[in-house]
C-alpha cells in the first residue's frame, strides 16, 4: 500500500494473545501490521512530531510492549521506545548523533545501534556508551546481540568497499 523505498522490518509473535504485530520503517514512514491488515502509523502526510520531520529509519521490536524506532531528522531526532498499542505513548530514550542503520539487543535496557562511520553505541536503560575506539570510514548496517556476545557487520567506504565484521563480548 506505499511507493516508499522500505528500510527495515521487526515483529513479534504474542503467544498469550496468538497475535502477530509487524513493523516497517521505510523513507518518511512507519508502517504496522496486526495480522491482517496494514495500517500507516505515520508519515510525512501524517506526522506524530509536530516538526512535521519525521524520517523512523530502523524499527526494532524489544519485547511484547515496546517497540524501538530511530527517528532521523528536524528537532525530534533519537531514538524512542513506542508503546505497541499507543503509539503517542513514547519515550525519548537518547539523542544521538549518527544516522542509525540498525538497533538489536536484549530488552528496551540493553540496545546496540550501529550507523554512519562505524558508530556503535550502547544504551543501558539510562546512558548511552560510544565505543569511539572502532569509528572510522565506512558505514554499520547490521548488529545482533544473543546474550552477552554482540555482532555488527557493514561495509567500509570508499573506491573498493569491503565487509566489516565486528565481533564483542560484554
Amino acid at each position: 500500500g506505499t511507493d516508499v523505498d522500505l528500510n527495515t522490518i521487526d515483529g513479534i509473535y504474542d503467544s498469550a494473545t496468538g497475535e502477530t504485530r509487524i513493523w516497517v520503517t521505510g523513507i518518511g514512514i512507519l508502517l504496522y501490521y496486526d495480522g491482517s491488515e496494514w495500517m500507516e502509523l505515520f508519515s510525512m502526510d501524517n506526522p506524530i512530531f509536530e516538526d512535521n520531520f519525521n524520517n523512523p529509519n530502523v524499527v526494532y521490536v524489544s519485547d511484547e510492549n515496546y517497540n524501538i524506532v530511530s527517528v532521523w531528522g528536524g528537532d525530534n531526532s533519537g531514538l524512542y521506545a513506542f508503546h505497541q498499542k499507543n503509539l503517542l505513548q513514547n519515550i525519548l530514550l537518547d539523542n544521538h548523533d549518527m544516522f542509525v542503520k540498525g538497533i538489536g539487543g536484549n530488552s528496551i535496557n540493553d540496545l546496540f545501534i550501529v550507523g554512519s562511520y562505524n558508530k556503535i553505541y550502547h544504551f543501558n536503560g539510562e546512558v548511552i556508551k560510544p565505543f569511539h575506539k572502532l569509528e572510522g570510514d565506512g558505514v554499520l548496517l547490521g548488529i545482533s546481540q544473543i546474550n552477552d556476545h554482540v555482532f555488527a557487520v557493514g561495509e567500509t567506504s570508499g573506491f573498493q568497499t569491503k565487509a566489516v565484521v565486528f565481533r564483542g563480548k560484554r
